[in-house]
C-alpha cells in the first residue's frame, strides 16, 4: 500500500488520508458542484450560439433529403452552401469538418434539439439538457432529428420553430439552479 498513504497520516492520524496519483484521481472523479455547474453552462452556451448559427443558415435555405443543398461542394461544408437541413445546420453552426463530427463538436446543441423535439411530442421529462450525452447516445438524436425534418410536409417554419424552442428551452435551463427539478 505504498504511495496511497502518505507517511505522515499513518504515524500521526487515526484515519490515514489518501495522497499522491489516488487523490488527484479520486478528487477529479467527485468533482465539484462548482466544476459541474461550470461545464452545463458551457455546455448551454456553446448550444445556443450552435442554434443561433443553425437558424441562420436554415434562414437561408433549407433542404430535406440531405444535409446540404445541391451544388454544395465537400469543401463547403462548413460554408452551408446555399441551405442546409436541421441537422446540416447545426453542423456548419458548430464548425464541425465533417458529418461524422457533428455528433462531438454540435453535441450540446443536438441534445437540446432532441429535448425540444421530445417537448412538442408530448413526451416531457428531465432530458438531458445541460449534461453531456454519451456519443452513441448523440448519434441516434442526430438520426432522430434527420427522419423528423425529412418528413414530407415538414416546413421551414417548422424547423425554425423547433430551433427557437430549443434555444428558450437552453436558456431557460441555464437559468435554473443545478439538479433542481424541472
Amino acid at each position: 500500500m505504498n504511495g496511497l498513504f502518505s507517511q505522515q497520516s499513518r504515524r500521526d492520524d487515526p484515519v490515514p488520508t489518501r495522497s499522491g496519483p489516488l487523490r488527484s484521481l479520486l478528487r477529479r472523479l467527485a468533482g465539484s458542484d462548482e466544476d459541474r455547474r461550470t461545464g452545463r453552462m458551457r455546455r448551454l452556451s456553446e448550444a445556443c450560439v450552435t442554434l443561433d448559427g443553425a437558424r441562420a443558415v436554415v434562414e437561408r435555405g433549407w433542404v430535406q433529403d440531405q444535409w446540404f443543398a445541391p451544388g454544395s461542394a465537400a469543401d463547403d461544408f462548413n460554408a452551408g452552401g446555399s441551405g442546409a437541413c436541421l441537422v446540416g445546420a447545426v453542423a456548419v453552426a458548430a464548425g464541425a469538418s465533417t458529418p461524422a463530427a457533428t455528433v462531438f463538436v454540435a453535441g450540446p446543441a443536438i441534445d437540446v434539439l432532441w429535448d425540444a423535439w421530445q417537448e412538442t411530442r408530448g413526451v416531457g421529462g428531465p432530458g438531458v439538457a445541460g449534461r453531456a450525452a454519451p456519443p452513441a447516445v448523440r448519434a441516434a438524436r442526430v438520426r432522430d432529428l434527420t427522419r423528423w425534418n425529412d418528413q414530407p410536409g415538414r416546413t421551414r417554419d417548422e424547423v425554425l420553430a423547433l430551433i427557437d424552442l430549443a434555444s428558450s428551452r437552453a436558456i431557460m435551463e441555464a437559468m435554473e439552479p443545478a439538479g433542481s427539478p424541472q
